[in-house]
């Protein structure tokens, strides 16, 4: 079991999507574990805030492509997501109608 306070490197394997890869630092070990990430594509780092029995609880930091991720959780999860999909289909659709049409 990992100590509150320890950080995690992830990054998916660019060979294979699939993998998420991962490191860990000592909890006071934040500049070592961002001079690692910096060769990592697309890394992001989280905090463990919490554990019980074999679960874990991580604190996304606002490192690497973390800002990325929450925007695209954030649009994917909103309400307003198959409207804008909608949206953007009917002008790609109006636009070949117009194309077609000349």
């Amino acid at each position: 079991m990992y100590e509150k306070g320890t950080l995690k490197v992830t990054w998916i394997n660019p060979q294979d999507y699939r993998i998420l890869e991962s490191k860990m630092f000592n909890k006071n070990a934040l500049k070592e574990a961002l001079e690692f990430a910096e060769n990592k594509p697309d890394f992001m780092v989280f905090e463990l805030t919490r554990t019980q029995d074999n679960e874990y609880q991580w604190k996304l930091l606002p490192f690497g492509e973390a800002k990325r991720f929450v925007t695209s959780m954030k649009l994917q999860n909103s309400w307003l997501m198959p409207f804008v999909s909608l949206a953007i289909l009917g002008f790609a659709g109006y636009g070949i109608y117009k194309t077609i049409k000349k």
